[in-house]
């Protein structure tokens, strides 16, 4: 007879912080966020430089996902997951601001 266990909250919580599961997520929201910095820089930039809007926006999102996978491969060959965190949400936070302070140079 097999005997069902009801999985408590600390195995979940060990397996989640256990080395299972949080270098996928940490690696998979840093590529989110560095991808998102990119495209909105890029965007930006583009757009600062005379291009069209609409025409930057398409060739940043065409770009985005090879782009997204390339870094995602990449945040599982580092040595260090801490440094591979590091540089996703370092660059990512740090593209958006720069993007972020851009577009409001050109607004107002």
């Amino acid at each position: 007879m097999l005997l069902k266990k009801k999985a408590s909250s600390a195995f979940v919580l060990s397996v989640l912080l256990g080395g299972r599961v949080a270098p996928v997520v940490g690696v998979l929201l840093g590529t989110y966020l560095f991808i998102w910095g990119a495209v909105a820089l890029g965007i930006a930039g583009s757009v600062y430089f005379g291009s069209d809007f609409h025409a930057s926006e398409t060739a940043m999102l065409l770009l985005a996902f090879p782009v997204a996978l390339a870094i995602f491969l990449w945040g599982f060959t580092g040595k260090k997951a801490t440094s591979v965190w590091l540089a996703l949400y370092g660059g990512g936070i740090s593209m958006i601001v720069v993007a972020w302070l851009l577009q409001a140079q050109m607004v107002g």
